[in-house]
Parts: structure tokens; sequence; C-alpha cells
């Protein structure tokens, strides 16, 4: 029992570091409602995955990351407008999840622990390959931290400015669904996008400086996972909403310290 509730605590500040630093990217570009859809293409590869009985962690992020890119492109290279393409992404990618849900007769549980996510469904596997993806978003923001806050901050100047502006842009998309994919197993696909979003949303509020909120946005959400955990276990209550309540309270008190 105390090891798996120290591979939890281990889980929420590796997940509050990326899930910090991507809601940062996220808010200030104004992407927050991709995380959903991209909460949902993730779905899909999961569903995927468990038909064609191969490693769902693995062959769900490949299929995750390829349509995170297509999407980039649809929008930034084809200039189809981002309403459209989040649209047409997010219907064909749910539809095709009903699809194989059906012809593939999977068990209920099964699709309930991606839905609403469990932090305590975490293993081992889960907990190396968290690790390593965050230390590869840390590791890219560490070296391509001017580039990569130019093109969040301004997109206009950073296209004339920075000589590989689209290798740029594709590592925010891919550091927004690196972290979306590990953050279904721990509030599920619904509740997803209020970890991208509000953390980002307070530490822009409360910092006094762009560094300042990428750890502030770290840390709450950090707190956020570990409150929510250690509540559930004590009321004996799911984790995934108890998470998100506490972000929420945590958003409400930033708003009355400066309203």
């Amino acid at each position: 029992m105390i090891d798996i509730f120290l591979n939890q605590i281990i889980v929420s500040i590796f997940i509050g570091i990326s899930s910090g630093i991507s809601s940062i990217l996220a808010n200030i570009r104004r992407i927050t409602l991709l995380s959903d859809v991209l909460a949902h293409v993730a779905f899909s590869g999961i569903i995927i995955s468990l038909i064609l009985n191969i490693n769902p962690n693995i062959f769900g992020l490949i299929y995750l990351i390829l349509n995170t890119i297509f999407i980039k492109e649809l929008i930034h290279r084809y200039k189809f407008s981002e309403d459209f393409s989040i649209s047409l992404i997010l219907s064909a990618n749910f539809s095709l999840s009903i699809l194989m849900i059906y012809l593939g007769k999977i068990p209920s549980y099964i699709i309930f622990s991606y839905i609403f996510g469990n932090i305590f469904l975490i293993g081992y596997e889960e907990l190396i390959i968290i690790f390593f993806l965050t230390m590869f978003i840390v590791l890219v923001m560490m070296l391509l931290y001017n580039g990569i806050c130019l093109i969040t901050v301004n997109d206009s100047y950073a296209k004339v400015s920075i000589k590989n502006y689209e290798i740029y842009l594709t590592l925010i998309y891919l550091i927004i669904s690196l972290t979306i994919f590990f953050l279904i197993k721990i509030v599920g696909i619904i509740l997803t996008i209020a970890l991208i979003s509000i953390p980002g949303y307070i530490s822009i509020r409360i910092s006094n400086g762009f560094k300042n909120s990428f750890l502030i946005s770290s840390v709450i959400t950090s707190i956020s996972i570990l409150l929510g955990l250690f509540l559930s276990i004590i009321y004996n209550l799911p984790p995934s909403p108890v998470i998100v309540f506490v972000l929420v309270s945590i958003l409400l008190i930033s708003l009355k310290k400066f309203f």
C-alpha cells in the first residue's frame, strides 16, 4: 500500500511539471480547447490498440502524436480555420471510438477507466513513461526556451525571426499532446481540459514574470493532484473529480484575491 501511494506521489509531481508547462503554453496561445480534442483523439488510439491487442501506451501515444501533427498542419500550413480543424478531428475520432467500442466488445470497466480516469490505476510501466516524457518536455523547454516563448507570446514576429519556426511550433503542440495522454489516466478524457486550462490561467494572473509562471503553474497542478488524491482516500471518493474541485477551489481563491 505504501509503495502504491508513493508511486502516485511521484506521478503527481511529474504530471504537475508537464501539465504546468503545457497549461501556460495553451493559455497564452489560446488553444486550451485543443486539449479536449486531443484527449478524444488519444481515447480513439487507445480503443484501437485494445481491439488489436497491442500496447495502448505505445500505440495510443503514436496515434496521438500523428494526429497532433496533422491538426497543426491543417491550421498552419493548409490554412484551415482552427474551429473547423478541431471540429473535423473531434467528430472523426469520436465517431471512430464509438464504432470501435461497438465492434470490439470492449468491457465497460476498461472504457470507464479512460473516460473518468483513476490515478490509482497507473502502473510501473506508465510511471516510467511519464518520467521520460516529463524529462523530454523539461529538456526541450530548457534548450529552446527563448524560441518557444517567442512563438507563444508573439507568433507573427516569431515567423520572420526564427529560422526553424515550424519545428518550434510542432514542439509546442507535442508538449501539450504528450501531457494530455497521461492526464487521461488521472482525470479521464472528460476532465483533462481542466488541468490544461486552469493552472496556467491562475499562474498568469498571480505571477510577476514569464519564467515564474511556469513554476507556479507546475506547483499548483502538483498540489491539486496530491491534495485531491489525499482527500479521495480519506472520504472514499473517486480521485478525478476531487482533483478538479481542488483546482477550481484554488482558482476561486485567486479570483477573490484580485477582485
